[in-house]
């Protein structure tokens, strides 16, 4: 195999391997499957943060009771 047919080879697959990359990137990028869950847990958060801050001390320790046993439930389930 001569030296400018390797050449032209490897020009080949860096270019199908550069395009495949960029196909990927493209199609990660537009993936937005998981953006409402995370929404409605930060939405979540900041209602619990707001009640917290204006119901008295008592019901805090109730609110973390509960996102407690959502984080073990989601670590159980592998999330």
């Amino acid at each position: 195999m001569t030296r400018s047919t390797r050449n032209q080879i490897w020009n080949l697959v860096s270019t199908r391997v550069n395009s495949l990359a960029v196909a990927c990137q493209t199609c990660i990028l537009r993936d937005d499957r998981g953006q409402d869950l995370i929404e409605y847990a930060l939405m979540a958060a900041t209602i619990a943060v707001a009640t917290a801050a204006i119901f008295p001390q008592s019901i805090a320790p109730n609110i973390c009771a509960i996102f407690s046993k959502v984080n073990s439930s989601l670590g159980a389930a592998n999330i």
